[in-house]
């Protein structure tokens, strides 16, 4: 049964404690009042991953053995993951299904900014189909919703003569931390075309574009040496970047993290940067007032010990970790696995 838009409202706005409230609505960093998830597909064995060990594997669909992916422990994993997001916001969770076996990574299916949703075509072509169910949900909660996927005409007004030349997103490339502007990273699943439309969809947002591509050759760095997925371990944006709050970006340490916020501009906009040594623990999940993190960052004592320290003593912020070990062999990460809304 899907819950109607006003039910739903109704259900955050009271499920919200009154310290989370202000006469204005909720908080600049408590305003997440609904979760969308996923139940996991039984095929996520078969989802797409750059992690499998076969070679010249590039990011196509790979087998049981390959990926080493347990069901039973993914399904745990996520239902762990479910019930600490619900123990914080209203949660939904949609079925699974059998012929997408990424489709609990919901994050990359849509980019939502308060009452304002883009449905996105999923920058890989085997998990296109995803959005359907995300965009029935979202205009039952009554947002404006743009369908990328409708777009048929370039920034030249020319028809596209390609579907290569059609915009593509990833939700995973988007990051918005508050405020008004919008990081995308261009990346092997989000081109400039998406970007455009994103920039056309929320002409109140500043959208930033974030290069990804040949970042650690930029760099002159050994991709191995960044082993948490995908190229330099950076599948997408958020796969390196995420925020605890509206000013605070989470990077990994070193020349990557630094080259990203300045790539960010992140001194000028007025961010501060918070390096972690663990670089697949900078996929953080900033819930009103609580933060998720991997457990690889319990695991890290200097990890750890930096965010015990930004998030709980100097903002007064909770901190829950999950295992979430699974979904790395198939590139997910937590933030992928659920989409925040403010409504």
């Amino acid at each position: 049964m899907i819950l109607c838009g006003p039910f739903i409202k109704r259900a955050a706005r009271t499920f919200l404690p009154s310290s989370l409230c202000c006469s204005g609505g909720i908080s600049k960093r408590t305003n997440v009042t609904l979760a969308i998830t996923r139940h996991v597909s039984e095929n996520l064995a078969n989802a797409i991953t750059s992690n499998a060990h076969e070679p010249n594997n590039n990011e196509h669909p790979v087998g049981n053995e390959a990926a080493g992916i347990s069901l039973d422990i993914a399904k745990q994993q996520h239902l762990d993951y479910v019930h600490k997001l619900r123990s914080i916001v209203p949660t939904l969770t949609l079925p699974a299904s059998s012929q997408h076996p990424d489709c609990v990574f919901v994050e990359d299916t849509a980019v939502v900014v308060g009452n304002t949703a883009v449905i996105n075509r999923i920058g890989a072509e085997p998990r296109r189909g995803e959005e359907d169910p995300i965009r029935t949900i979202l205009n039952q909660l009554g947002l404006t919703v743009h369908d990328m996927r409708n777009a048929s005409v370039s920034s030249e007004n020319e028809p596209f003569t390609d579907s290569e030349d059609a915009p593509t997103c990833d939700g995973g490339d988007v990051l918005y931390p508050g405020g008004n502007e919008l990081f995308v990273g261009l990346s092997s699943r989000t081109n400039e075309g998406g970007i455009r439309f994103l920039q056309k969809s929320f002409p109140m947002l500043e959208v930033i574009t974030v290069p990804l591509r040949a970042l650690d050759l930029d760099l002159d760095l050994e991709s191995e040496s960044y082993d948490s997925g995908g190229p330099f371990g950076c599948l997408h944006l958020k796969s390196m970047v995420t925020h605890i709050d509206e000013t605070t970006l989470v990077l990994p340490m070193g020349p990557i993290g630094e080259e990203l916020f300045r790539r960010m501009e992140g001194v000028k906009r007025g961010y501060h940067p918070v390096y972690l040594p663990d670089a697949a623990s900078c996929n953080l999940v900033s819930v009103n007032g609580t933060v998720l993190a991997p457990e690889t960052a319990a695991c890290c004592e200097e990890t750890r010990s930096i965010l015990q320290q930004e998030i709980i003593e100097r903002r007064g912020m909770s901190m829950l970790f999950l295992d979430s070990s699974e979904f790395v062999k198939c590139d997910g990460a937590l933030t992928c696995k659920s989409i925040l809304l403010s409504l």
